[in-house]
């Protein structure tokens, strides 16, 4: 579960998204309630246009009508209803996203891998809670039924079959930052050039923010105090968190983290505490950071200082207080302390 936010401006979220000018500035606020969390539009423009948010509510909407795996009846569903040996065609959405997360699976060599569902649910963080750990015996069985390399994808990604029935894709960890890139895509088209897009704390912007400020500052914050520690002006690019913090069971006086490595089928054993990853596209960001929590410490800041990735890290220390890494590729986005906006 992601619970670090990082922060532009506060809204209170409606039920229902709703379309307001704020009389003060130039901004149009767009907010709502989405796959479980909330999304805020802020847009630097004087134009009108009333049925904006209704569009942006329907785009988010039909994402998630097609990944829903909480949905019988969605379109991602039925692939994991699916027997194997079939070629089973896709939308054009979900081959994009299908395309996405395999180039990111391939990237981590595969520490990202949303088909970790059974061994999820194995160690208790699904719907079902475990008053022991699974034995070696368990973790090898669930660990049959995962891995996407048991999936196999046409050359447009436009087909895809399952070489394991068992197999159950989940795209929770990558979703909400696909979704802030089709919200961006839908602004662009509508003529929008300056805005910042914001779901659940996955994060892009485009353009600048005032006629004499270029880019949107935003806060990155320690997951334990919750206090901005460094602020990032993001200049049409984007930023997703993946953190790990509060989300862990205890068994017999042991503490097993929520994140599960694709690679042992074990909770990792790391001092993470999150990751923000900054990208170009949210969804290759959200997917990263969610690989880099996997990785554990050490494996994850040598990943991204050999492949460029821009992060901030928040590693707990041996006092129980937290402590920030910054990749090299990164040290030239982040400054200061304090985050005002």
């Amino acid at each position: 579960m992601k619970f670090l936010k990082i922060f532009l401006i506060v809204f209170i979220v409606a039920l229902l998204a709703f379309y307001i000018k704020n009389p003060a500035s130039n901004y149009y606020v767009i907010t709502g309630e989405t796959m479980g969390s909330y999304y805020t539009i802020k847009i630097n423009t004087s134009r009108e246009n009333n049925i904006l948010g209704k569009q942006i509510k329907e785009e988010l909407e039909s994402i998630n009508q097609r990944i829903s795996i909480f949905d019988n009846n969605s379109e991602l569903s039925k692939i994991n209803q699916a027997g194997a040996g079939v070629w089973i065609p896709v939308s054009d959405e979900l081959a994009e996203l299908f395309k996405i997360t395999k180039k990111i699976y391939d990237m981590t060599g595969g520490a990202f891998d949303p088909t970790m569902g059974k061994v999820i649910d194995l160690w208790g963080f699904g719907n079902t809670k475990r008053l022991t750990a699974p034995t070696d015996e368990q973790i090898a069985h669930a660990l049959k039924s995962s891995g996407f390399n048991k999936l196999e994808f046409s050359d447009d990604f436009k087909q895809v079959k399952k070489l394991n029935a068992d197999i159950t894709i989940n795209l929770s960890a990558i979703i909400k930052g696909y979704s802030v890139d089709r919200v961006c895509e839908l602004l662009e088209k509508e003529g929008y050039t300056d805005f910042i897009v914001d779901i659940g704390g996955e994060l892009r912007a485009a353009g600048q923010r005032s006629d004499t400020a270029a880019g949107w500052n935003i806060g990155v914050a320690d997951p334990q105090t919750k206090a901005n520690v460094f602020v990032v002006s993001l200049i049409d690019s984007a930023a997703a968190t993946s953190g790990d913090y509060e989300n862990f069971y205890e068994v017999d006086g042991k503490k097993y983290s929520h994140t599960i490595s694709p690679l042992t089928g074990r909770p990792v054993q790391s001092s993470i505490a999150s990751v923000t990853i900054f990208r170009e596209d949210c969804a290759t960001a959200d997917g990263l950071a969610t690989a880099l929590q996997a990785m554990g410490d050490k494996k994850a800041i040598d990943f991204a200082n050999r492949n460029n990735v821009q992060t901030v890290i928040f590693m707990r220390t041996d006092n129980d207080t937290l402590s920030s890494t910054i990749s090299d590729s990164a040290k030239k986005l982040v400054s200061g302390k304090n985050v005002s906006n």
